[in-house]
């Protein structure tokens, strides 16, 4: 019976590593990451941090471009997330990443290190967008640059912004009022950016700049 159970533990933990690395690879097909990363001015050597990583998609591609010299902080709100963040960057050998459990309001990034932040298909489910834009201002160099990718759909783009984020999506009109009153330039707005090919909807990119 013992046996049994472990065996069947074990095809569950297979099978969910599984679908993780093919959502990875069809992500490949269409997320468009050298754009994301061209938009961050991500290079060998900058410290950058991806908000709201999850499990680490464009975690462990941000600490392959930045190479050892450089350093990435996946931060987010989920333990779990982040314990299988850990698990891919052990399987991965990746060692220029440091792993934070934020708050709701604050990033806890340390202060003035961030060359580039970049926050993908997340800050719709930030309701305390005012104190992480300030926290994250904070943690970027002066001219450091925040990248914000969101989907957005032609029904919801003039709809509250309720019934945008209630829809796990908010428009590029909201997110550039908000950046501009946390006090970041807008450098860059890419509408649209990219196809999602998961849900048949488009994702904007959005650059904002410490001044």
């Amino acid at each position: 019976m013992k046996l049994h159970f472990f065996s069947f533990l074990f095809l569950i933990v297979l099978t969910t590593a599984i679908q993780a690395q093919d959502d990875w690879t069809k992500r490949d097909q269409w997320q468009n990451v050298d754009g994301i990363f061209q938009a961050m001015e991500l290079k060998p050597g900058s410290v950058a941090a991806d908000i709201g990583c999850q499990d680490g998609y464009l975690t462990l591609k941000m600490a392959t471009r930045v190479d050892s010299a450089g350093k990435i902080f996946a931060v987010d709100i989920d333990k779990d997330a982040l314990d299988k963040l850990k698990k891919n960057l052990q399987k991965n050998s990746v060692h220029n990443v440091v792993s934070i459990l934020s708050k709701e309001d604050n990033p806890m990034l340390p202060a003035g290190e961030l060359d580039a932040a970049v926050i993908v298909n997340a800050y719709h489910e930030m309701t305390e967008y005012k104190s992480m834009l300030t926290h994250i201002k904070n943690a970027l160099k002066p001219g450091g640059r925040l990248v914000i990718v969101e989907p957005i759909t032609e029904r919801l783009r003039k709809a509250s912004r309720k019934e945008q984020t209630d829809s796990h999506r908010i428009a590029s009109s909201l997110v550039k009022k908000d950046l501009e009153e946390a006090g970041f330039q807008i450098d860059t707005l890419i509408e649209p950016f990219v196809q999602r090919v998961s849900r048949s909807d488009e994702m904007w990119l959005i650059v904002g700049i410490k001044k």
